[in-house]
């Protein structure tokens, strides 16, 4: 009866680890980048960020953006939290994530170039391609850009590759 006890936790811490899906330690992302921006300007431009993940679920996000149109740009600079939902053998992994920081803008509707803080909410999908790189269909967010008493509310859309790098 012992045997038969023991032999069954066995399988169930072992088969507990199976579940988890194996994270890589630091994720790097660069894509294209569309803002829309207040009175109906669009921008065009980047998003790349670095992600350490300190568990399956739970990262930290540095995020870096440059959008442009015409001589009018937008650059943030966020960092902050992303929680993802990773489930083991899936190919799907949705994320979500607040970052804050700071905006910077040329835009010539907002005199003079300013900087002042910034924060995007929102979140995305990735879609795994092979172990090191990922696709990431869609990265959607609510873009707030604060200069002086000014806020400025924008919409970011991005898409593009996730590497991946090392194992947890």
């Amino acid at each position: 009866m012992k045997k038969l006890l023991l032999l069954i936790g066995i399988v169930f811490f072992t088969s507990l680890s199976a579940m988890a899906q194996e994270v890589s330690k630091v994720d790097a992302f660069i894509g294209y980048s569309y803002v829309r921006a207040p009175e109906e300007l669009n921008l065009n431009g980047f998003n790349a960020s670095v992600t350490g993940n300190l568990n399956n679920y739970l990262s930290f996000v540095a995020d870096f953006g440059g959008t442009y149109n015409s001589g009018e740009s937008l650059t943030t600079f966020l960092f902050g939290p992303q929680v993802s939902l990773r489930t083991a053998n899936s190919r799907v992994t949705p994320f979500a994530r607040a970052l804050f920081g700071a905006a910077r803008t040329d835009i010539r509707r907002i005199p003079n170039e300013k900087t002042g803080f910034g924060t995007a909410i929102g979140g995305g999908l990735d879609i795994k391609l092979t172990d090191r790189i990922s696709l990431r269909a869609i990265q959607g967010e609510y873009l707030l850009a604060r200069f002086e008493g000014d806020n400025r509310s924008h919409t970011r859309i991005s898409t593009g590759l996730v590497f991946h790098f090392g194992k947890k």
